[in-house]
């Protein structure tokens, strides 16, 4: 039943030795900022697929679009 509030007390006092020390307080601060990294790395790379999905998307459209145009210009000329 206590176990919960060990493994509280046991962060705690490793997150008090870690700020104690510059050095520590500078490993969380890269650790932060690596992890930062990641997050943002993968959010740009999900953006950039959807945004290369949305222009193929576009580009079929648009080439569907002057298919049929040609086709009317063609008839109408006749």
């Amino acid at each position: 039943m206590c176990q919960p509030y060990d493994t509280i007390l046991r962060l705690v006092n490793t997150l008090k030795v870690v700020f104690a020390t510059k050095d520590g307080v500078f490993a969380v601060l890269i650790a932060v900022m690596l992890t930062s990294m990641v997050i943002l790395y993968h959010d740009m790379r999900e953006y950039m697929t959807e945004q290369t999905k949305a222009q193929v998307e576009t580009v079929r459209v648009l080439t569907e679009l002057k298919a049929e145009l040609s086709t009317l210009k063609h008839q109408i000329s006749k």
